[in-house]
């Protein structure tokens, strides 16, 4: 167990409470996105050739949240983000 703690990227040593506010937040924010994009994706599926679910999904893909999502899956990936300085 030891050898693959040793792998892995370094841990703070503490995360202020608005890291651990700022980090929850985007996670609901990005979890919902994919539940959205999830939920599209096997709409169109049942049905590839409905125009009105490709707009759909299209809407979603393009929408003010998703783009949001994509903001906050990137702050997520920060290696930046925890740090205590």
């Amino acid at each position: 167990m030891g050898d693959e703690m040793q792998d892995s990227a370094a841990l703070p040593e503490s995360v202020s409470d608005e890291n651990l506010a700022g980090f929850i937040g985007d996670a609901a924010v990005t979890i919902s996105a994919e539940d959205k994009m999830l939920r599209g994706i096997a709409d169109l599926l049942e049905r590839p050739f409905d125009a009105s679910r490709q707009c759909e999904l299209a809407e979603v893909l393009t929408s003010a949240a998703m783009a949001a999502a994509n903001q906050a899956a990137a702050r997520l990936h920060s290696p930046e983000r925890g740090s205590s300085s």
